[in-house]
């Protein structure tokens, strides 16, 4: 009951005027990381933070509708040819991302995640496939950035939950906090994003996946 008091009282003090530290960000993601620790409450009051951040709905969405994950992994399968050298996914496209890169058949130099969920124990993590999770095995290098204030990236640490046999860590980046916190062009903005993607193409030009530069890379 405590935990439920503080998840309660802390989506109680949203004020959607506002926004920052003290903001809509920092409550609901208080709020959540509440929630995150404790899977029964998490089942009962999650539908509240759907309806408070449209993030988490369209995370949810994706993890319980077969035809729509079916649908999202086959147009991102679709852009990743022999030629992608980096993977970039934003939020939901973060989860998407993470299953496409399970499925590869070859090497991918990069995999970029931004203001991800991937680090929800109780919401996201248990509903990923193929279980358990692990880093997945394509990947040579991948690159996590979470604001502090994004609610949507509750864990901006990731290392734990997704172990590599091969000793492989990610890394873990957490800019100094900003006003559009979950923005996918702050991400973009990043000086770590950056880095990530020069360093994935070798200095060549960042190009769409579905351009026809040598080496490309596919946002999500």
């Amino acid at each position: 009951m405590r935990l439920a008091a503080e998840a309660a009282n802390a989506l109680r003090q949203v004020n959607p005027d506002r926004d920052g530290v003290q903001g809509l960000g920092a409550r609901i993601r208080g709020a959540a990381a509440v929630l995150d620790g404790n899977a029964w409450l998490t089942a009962r009051i999650f539908g509240v933070l759907q309806k408070a951040w449209r993030d988490l709905l369209q995370v949810t969405r994706y993890l319980t509708e077969d035809d729509l994950r079916a649908a999202a992994q086959a147009r991102v399968t679709a852009l990743l040819d022999k030629d992608t050298q980096l993977v970039i996914g934003h939020s939901l496209g973060s989860v998407v991302a993470w299953e496409a890169c399970q499925a590869l058949a070859r090497p991918l130099s990069v995999l970029v995640t931004l203001g991800s969920p991937l680090g929800l124990d109780n919401v996201v993590y248990p509903r990923l496939r193929p279980q358990p999770p692990t880093w997945p095995p394509p990947v040579h290098r991948w690159v996590n950035v979470a604001h502090p204030d994004d609610v949507v990236a509750v864990d901006p640490d990731l290392g734990r939950l997704f172990p590599s046999p091969d000793g492989l860590t990610i890394e873990s980046h957490t800019p100094p906090r900003k006003h559009e916190h979950h923005a996918a062009a702050g991400y973009l903005e990043e000086q770590a994003t950056g880095h990530a993607v020069a360093d994935a193409l070798g200095g060549e030009p960042a190009r769409c996946a579905c351009g026809r530069s040598q080496a490309r890379t596919a946002s999500i």
